[in-house]
């Protein structure tokens, strides 16, 4: 079948390929109505198990090495609809205290009306032969686990927040993620603002989607560069250029790295190929790519911006080369 441009694909997972468990990035082969072939299908896709009903928005975009994919921006899992899809998904792996065999043997039983069954009247399970208490209670738990992931990731996902950072708020807050969210929204942005000043190697240049609504806040203003805020802002001003003020920096909508510590830049980006080809230009003047979707050597993922390792050279010269033959 031929490749055309797609925004909306549902397919049903087939097989995993592979699967990071820190950041959910995902190389899965899905089944797709209309294709003969199984397809491709890659993105930050957490806990999606074999038998999973997906409903995925992206586009179409051919590898050099690996063919036709379709990567996936977002997606929403639903629930199987027919016999078939049911018993895979339940005897993924995913609920436990359900395998192949007792998988069989509720659908067998329930029939289209397992899901419903699982979700409403768990204890009718006990009408599928050798279902006992200890495994009802362990499949009712491990459901409502599950139901707090789709939950809390849908939230997240709600407010922008990519599938792979999802995973993360979710491994530190659990099933109280919602909760913690809501009452602080900006929690999520701590581990960035809790690093400003601590290093070189500290965000100063912002890559947004077109039409993000940006709200940023920081902290209380590091005594180190209260100086430099408030110079930034009286420059800013009398200069007449526009800039956002953060109560403990500014932000500036220019795609140049600042030179003031307490200036953040920020620009608006249409694909992730303009930002790459951007980075790709200016990579001389790189240190690090703070990312989840940006391929390129110097990027690292949320919160590691300011651990770099022995040899993460911010000039990418090795300093004890540079030590021991220059400098006798």
């Amino acid at each position: 079948m031929n490749e055309h441009p797609a925004t909306l694909l549902r397919c049903v997972v087939e097989r995993i390929t592979y699967q990071n468990p820190e950041n959910g990035y995902s190389v899965l082969k899905v089944k797709v109505k209309g294709y003969n072939d199984l397809v491709t299908l890659v993105g930050n896709l957490l806990e999606v198990p074999v038998g999973s009903v997906l409903l995925c928005r992206g586009e179409w975009k051919v590898d050099k090495r690996y063919g036709s994919q379709f990567v996936a921006a977002t997606w929403e899992e639903t629930m199987p609809a027919t016999v078939y899809g049911i018993e895979k998904y339940l005897g993924s792996g995913l609920v436990k205290g359900i395998g192949p065999r007792f998988a069989r043997a509720i659908v067998q039983r329930f029939g289209t009306e397992t899901i419903d069954i699982i979700e409403t009247e768990i204890e009718r399970l006990y009408e599928v032969p050798n279902i006992g208490r200890k495994r009802v209670a362990k499949i009712r738990e491990s459901w409502e686990k599950q139901k707090d992931i789709k939950n809390v990731m849908l939230f997240l996902q709600g407010y922008g927040v990519s599938t792979a950072y999802a995973a993360k708020i979710y491994r530190e807050y659990g099933k109280e993620s919602i909760d913690k969210v809501r009452e602080n929204p900006y929690r999520l942005a701590d581990d960035i603002w809790a690093y400003s000043g601590l290093g070189c190697r500290s965000v100063s240049l912002l890559f947004l989607p077109e039409g993000y609504d940006l709200q940023l806040r920081m902290p209380e203003v590091n005594v180190k560069y209260r100086n430099s805020y408030r110079q930034q802002k009286a420059l800013l001003t009398m200069g007449g250029q526009p800039f956002r003020d953060l109560g403990a920096a500014v932000a500036v909508e220019e795609r140049a790295f600042p030179a003031a510590l307490s200036r953040i830049n920020y620009s608006f980006y249409k694909s992730p190929a303009e930002v790459g080809a951007w980075l790709a230009a200016h990579d001389a003047g790189l240190q690090c790519v703070v990312s989840e979707c940006i391929a390129c050597r110097r990027r690292v993922d949320f919160g590691h911006a300011q651990s770099p390792g022995l040899t993460d050279y911010p000039d990418n010269r090795d300093v004890i080369e540079f030590l021991t033959t220059s400098c006798l």
